[in-house]
């Protein structure tokens, strides 16, 4: 079990496009959306996850997830997830010493910034140059 962090940013440009040292294609359905609990389906390349999620305290969850079988995932996303299945672009964006997610949901021109940082097993927050946390006011 792990504890997911996320917070969201607005993007002012996309310089990331070009600074990216990574983009991976996702395909991701929801089973369940509850308040409380989430059970998500995500298709990456060869791979394939199923994720549960606790409730939100604060911009903080508890997260499983575990690989399964894409043909199993396909099947899932065709079947058992909700009606709006979800297709977007993550950029793997390097910034002081942080690796920024950045995921483009292109069929909506939607952006939304996620960090994720390890150090000794504790995620650490950094906002890019630039950029303001989604309702912040900028300076």
């Amino acid at each position: 079990m792990s504890t997911e962090i996320e917070r969201k940013y607005t993007v002012k440009d996309q310089s990331y496009r070009q600074e990216s040292i990574e983009c991976k294609y996702y395909k991701q359905g929801y089973i369940s959306i509850d308040k409380e609990r989430t059970v998500r389906i995500r298709i990456s390349g060869n791979n394939a996850f199923i994720t549960l999620k606790g409730v939100t305290t604060g911009c903080t969850r508890k997260e499983f997830e575990y690989p399964i079988p894409v043909a199993d995932a396909a099947e899932m996303l065709g079947s058992l997830c909700l009606p709006s299945i979800i297709e977007k672009k993550r950029y793997i964006y390097p910034y002081a010493g942080h690796r920024w997610e950045i995921d483009v949901f292109d069929d909506h021109g939607r952006v939304a910034i996620i960090a994720r940082h390890s150090r000794s097993g504790h995620l650490e927050w950094c906002l890019p140059k630039g950029h303001i946390e989604k309702g912040a006011k900028s300076s």
